[in-house]
Protein backbone atom coordinates (compact mmCIF):
# COMPACT_ATOMS: atom_id res chain seq x y z
CA UNK A 1 0.00 0.00 0.00
CA UNK A 2 1.09 4.08 -0.86
CA UNK A 3 2.20 5.82 1.97
CA UNK A 4 0.40 8.66 0.50
CA UNK A 5 -2.70 6.99 -0.54
CA UNK A 6 -5.29 8.22 1.98
CA UNK A 7 -8.48 5.99 3.74
CA UNK A 8 -12.03 7.12 2.56
CA UNK A 9 -12.32 6.42 6.34
CA UNK A 10 -10.49 9.20 7.42
CA UNK A 11 -12.39 11.88 5.44
CA UNK A 12 -15.92 10.94 6.55
CA UNK A 13 -17.84 12.71 8.91
CA UNK A 14 -18.85 11.71 12.45
CA UNK A 15 -22.61 11.14 11.50
CA UNK A 16 -21.42 9.06 8.52
CA UNK A 17 -19.45 6.80 10.29
CA UNK A 18 -22.20 6.89 12.90
CA UNK A 19 -24.58 5.40 10.30
CA UNK A 20 -22.07 2.54 8.97
CA UNK A 21 -21.94 1.40 13.04
CA UNK A 22 -25.51 1.58 12.98
CA UNK A 23 -25.69 -0.39 10.11
CA UNK A 24 -23.28 -3.02 10.73
CA UNK A 25 -24.33 -3.69 13.98
CA UNK A 26 -27.88 -3.93 12.71
CA UNK A 27 -26.64 -6.77 10.24
CA UNK A 28 -25.00 -8.71 13.10
CA UNK A 29 -27.62 -8.53 15.24
CA UNK A 30 -30.06 -9.77 12.31
CA UNK A 31 -31.90 -6.91 11.76
CA UNK A 32 -31.26 -6.90 7.78
CA UNK A 33 -33.28 -8.08 4.50
CA UNK A 34 -31.76 -10.62 2.02
CA UNK A 35 -30.60 -9.15 -1.28
CA UNK A 36 -33.74 -11.13 -2.88
CA UNK A 37 -36.65 -8.80 -0.94
CA UNK A 38 -34.98 -5.45 -1.96
CA UNK A 39 -35.26 -6.91 -5.49
CA UNK A 40 -39.24 -7.43 -4.96
CA UNK A 41 -39.01 -3.77 -3.60
CA UNK A 42 -37.16 -2.14 -5.57
CA UNK A 43 -36.88 -4.37 -8.92
CA UNK A 44 -38.57 -2.34 -10.97
CA UNK A 45 -35.79 0.78 -10.81
CA UNK A 46 -32.83 -1.80 -11.41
Amino acid sequence: MKSDTKDWCHSISDAEKKSLESGLADANNGKSNPHSEAEKIYGKWL
